[in-house]
């Protein structure tokens, strides 16, 4: 079981141990702004805060131990408080909806022991500054932060034994660990659009829940834990690519669905044992389809039957856990290499494909790959350039350097590729990009970038967590650099960006068609709208050493507050294709 503070009172000390040391990274979202909070409007009440704008700013902890406590803020409807927010050991507190103009904070959240205490609803909270914490609420049944968009620090929900439905509908990133446990009444936990993690995420000790539904996360920044839940029936986190920890599926005897299908990185070991219902070949496939794991494969105890079609999430009573963001799709068949037997059809397995070196003329209507002997009427040689394939385009393959206008490929693009070297604007490639050509008349790169780390330039760490598109109309673009002693930029819009494929850098697998993003957007500094930042970021390749993180971040008044640039010390960044 992971290790956690005894006492409220640890959980207090840690947040004093916090402001000490630097900040951490989570992911933020830019284009899809969610609800917007209520009016910012201050009203009456009697408060010991300042004015910042229309909030009521609290420069000090607050702490609220009784219902009297809480209900001077009854009458804000705005109001941010600079430090730390603790509700705590109390018996006559039932709701705290008294706190619903909170906006933000710049320290904890903290909800403990508080006996009568059955709901907790912070609907304009947006982000806060380190920690959120629930724990020991033995009569607590739901939880939702409807408007919660980044907590800088973990996420814990604790020993809250009464929890039914847990709702953080537009959580976009976490900037340590998510911890789950100890919840055996939770039947429903909603986290949609959770992007990165960059701590640890476990969900343990709880046997409720019967669907784990993660439709967004991309990367964990530590361990990916599911451990110890005597209900679970289906893991599902179907774009989650990286784990730069363990990842360790233990003791849930129920799960017999598991979608993991996009992981490509596990840094640590991978562990899967005692899963009884969860068939032992689903995890042999899954691990044969991850490019890299780090550490040990420990497998065992898992149920030795093999079904003959993959288990859904519908067969064990789960709804479909669907992402909104583009996943691998089905590639084309390839055909058999080396088959040379003098017939193009004998066992059907190449149908529709040329026998590879076949050069015996009894091909009709296929081409024999390098063939170029004047047969094919009507259909070019794959690589022929003798003019005789009038209409019709080279197959899969286009002319190496041919730019003679002789438009023998006129209305038909090169599948796949252009012309290399191909600059004369005569739309033989349309839907391809001249390379080489800037002249504008070539389609923009589709396609988006995820990952993030960690770089160190003249003793500052910087952290970052991040996806963006490569293209304005992208969904879900999120990013998050924290740095120094609690510094944190936070995007809400993306301005300019573009993708290109740098001849020097090779991304590695996938093959994404480029390596390089360029960008710029405007967003939060240390909680201040206004401030805006421009970017580079590259895919290297594996295991990541090699990508490079550049970035630039001005105020609201234009001054520079961080201008690093380095290859990452940690961490990764990953091209995709979004067609793929």
């Amino acid at each position: 079981m992971s290790r956690r503070p005894n006492t409220f009172a640890r959980l207090l000390a840690t947040a004093f141990l916090s402001l000490m040391v630097a900040g951490v990274t989570a992911c933020g979202q830019a284009g899809d702004d969610g609800p917007v909070p209520e009016s910012a409007t201050a009203s009456g009440g009697q408060t010991n805060g300042a004015e910042d704008g229309q909030c009521q700013l609290f420069e000090d902890t607050v702490n609220i131990n009784s219902q009297a406590d809480l209900q001077q803020f009854a009458g804000l409807d705005c109001f941010r408080v600079e430090r730390h927010l603790f509700v705590q050991e109390t018996d006559d507190i039932t709701d705290l909806s008294a706190l619903s103009g909170l906006r933000s904070t710049g320290g904890f959240i903290g909800i403990a022991d508080n006996t009568a205490l059955v709901s907790v609803s912070l609907p304009n909270l947006e982000e806060t500054g380190e920690g959120l914490v629930l724990e020991g609420n033995t009569a607590l049944e739901t939880i939702e932060f409807a408007n919660l968009r980044h907590v800088s620090g973990y996420l814990h929900v604790f020993n809250n034994p009464a929890l039914e439905s847990a709702s953080f509908p537009w959580l976009l990133g976490v900037g340590d660990d998510v911890i789950f446990a100890g919840v055996d009444a939770l039947t429903n936990l909603e986290l949609p659009r959770l992007t990165c993690v960059m701590g640890t995420f476990i969900f343990e000790h709880s046997d409720g829940l019967e669907c784990l539904c993660l439709p967004n996360l991309v990367v964990v920044n530590g361990d990916f834990k599911v451990h110890f839940n005597g209900g679970l029936r289906s893991v599902a986190a179907p774009v989650l690519t990286t784990v730069w920890g363990d990842v360790v599926l233990e003791r849930n005897p129920q799960l017999a669905h598991l979608d993991l299908s996009c992981l490509e990185t596990v840094a640590g070991d991978f562990v899967a044992l005692f899963n009884f219902s969860l068939a032992q070949c689903t995890i042999d496939d899954l691990v044969a389809d991850i490019d890299t794991i780090g550490g040990d494969v420990v497998t065992g105890d898992n149920s030795q039957t093999c079904p003959e079609e993959p288990v859904t999430a519908a067969d064990v009573g789960c709804d479909e856990c669907l992402t909104n963001i583009c996943v691998p799709g089905p590639q084309p068949p390839t055909p058999p290499p080396g088959d040379d037997d003098d017939d193009d059809d004998d066992d059907d397995d190449d149908a529709g494909f040329p026998d590879v070196g076949d050069d015996d003329d009894d091909d009709a209507g296929i081409p024999d790959v390098g063939d170029d002997d004047d047969d094919d009427a009507g259909f070019p040689d794959v690589g022929d350039d003798d003019d005789d394939d009038a209409g019709f385009p080279d197959v899969g393959k286009p002319d190496v350097g041919d730019d003679d206008d002789d438009d023998d490929d006129a209305g038909f693009p090169d599948v796949g590729k252009p012309d290399v070297g191909d600059d004369d604007d005569d739309d033989d490639d349309a839907g391809f990009p001249d390379v080489g050509d800037d002249d504008d008349d070539d389609d923009e790169i589709e396609g988006r970038m995820t990952g993030g780390g960690n770089i160190v330039v003249n003793g500052l760490r910087v952290t970052h967590g991040f996806q963006l598109h490569c293209d304005l109309e992208g969904p879900s673009d999120n990013l998050q650099v924290n740095w120094g002693r609690g510094n944190r930029f936070h995007l809400e819009s993306l301005t300019s960006v573009m993708c290109s494929d740098d001849p020097t850098i090779d991304e590695g697998q996938p093959m994404a068609g480029f390596d390089t993003l360029t960008g710029e957007g405007m967003g939060r500094y240390n909680g201040e709208s206004g401030a805006r930042a421009e970017w580079t970021f590259t895919d290297a390749g594996e295991p990541g050493r090699n990508d490079l993180f550049s970035i630039r971040i001005y105020d609201a008044d234009d001054e520079l507050v961080l201008d690093v640039s380095s290859t990452l010390r940690g961490g990764n960044h990953q091209a995709h294709r979004d067609n793929q």
